[in-house]
């Protein structure tokens, strides 16, 4: 084989690699908020990455003040087009069903309930897209202004080599719906999130709405409270908190979980996706002691279980 053959071969490959690693830009189907509304809507895309992918970084953009975001990946193997959105946005309890039937059982989470702003995950931690990953898209926005207003919101995403990734994150996505606000009183609700398999609990966050004060976690280990490891005071900007070293659990061990509000309003709150209702959530991400293939990777989720203390 000439040299100037060997040459231009180690130069489509490089460029090869390149194009694999460079960033790219998804921007989802824009609707309209009526005047001092929210809308949740959702839709299920594909994005246009054609190999397999190991991100590092993501980046929120809207136009219009954004509640929170979800981007739910799907990692199943029922690719048929008919479940892609196309354009047709889907609003309030249809957000529930998007993707194909076996969906909440074949997602993993890319980030949690975030909001505007760039995210990256810190050295040695990436999450994976398949080629042409499919993601199933919630946007949660406020219109403040006396008129209609379009809303337009994107996500910017950039891989990082996979020679410099130790561990592949999951995520956890955990709720607590069993608490109740009376009006103009102070409440703290504990739940425990319970470990399904073992764990390495690499980062924490927390979502509340309006009237939510504090959100506080603390591992139990072997049925002993553990130190504090996530604090978070503010619910419009709440903090994404990476833990070193990362929290070990057990399967069996918890993280207990207080949340805190004060319900300014005459009326009771509940659990529910308004920004008028309450919420008690927990985000995160871990990683496993031993690697597994991103298609047997997956959200761990569902209901935390609550505590009379």
């Amino acid at each position: 084989m000439s040299v100037v053959r060997v040459a231009l071969l180690v130069l489509v490959a490089a460029t090869a690699a390149d194009a694999r690693a460079r960033p790219f830009r998804v921007r989802f189907t824009p609707f309209v908020v009526e005047p001092s509304r929210d809308r949740i809507a959702c839709e299920y895309v594909e994005f246009p990455n054609r190999t397999a992918l190991d991100v590092r970084r993501f980046a929120v953009h809207s136009t219009l003040p954004l509640h929170h975001v979800l981007f739910q990946a799907y990692v199943g193997t029922n690719r048929d087009p008919q479940y892609l959105s196309n354009g047709r946005l889907g609003d309030g309890i249809q957000c529930f069903v998007l993707g194909p039937p076996d969906m909440p059982l074949h997602s993993t989470g890319l980030l949690g309930a975030v909001r505007p702003g760039v995210y990256d995950l810190p050295a040695g931690y990436a999450v994976t897209l398949l080629p042409r990953q499919p993601v199933g898209v919630v946007m949660h926005l406020l219109n403040v202004e006396r008129r209609p207003k379009r809303a337009r919101v994107a996500l910017t995403v950039v891989p990082v080599e996979p020679r410099r990734v130790r561990h592949h994150l999951e995520p956890i996505d955990v709720l607590d719906i069993a608490f109740e606000l009376p009006p103009h009183q102070t409440t703290v609700h504990t739940a425990d999130f319970i470990a399904p398999i073992d764990m390495n609990v690499a980062m924490l966050a927390s979502h509340q709405h309006r009237y939510g004060t504090r959100v506080t976690v603390n591992p139990l280990v072997d049925g002993v409270e553990q130190r504090l490891v996530y604090d978070n005071g503010s619910w419009r900007e709440p903090k994404l908190q990476w833990l070193d070293p990362p929290v070990r659990l057990r399967a069996g061990d918890r993280l207990r979980v207080r949340c805190e509000w004060n319900n300014l309003s005459d009326t009771t709150l509940r659990y529910g996706g308004s920004a008028s209702d309450e919420m008690c959530n927990l985000n995160g991400y871990f990683f496993r002691d031993v690697e597994v293939p991103p298609e047997e990777r997956h959200s761990v989720g569902g209901f935390m279980v609550p505590v009379a203390e």
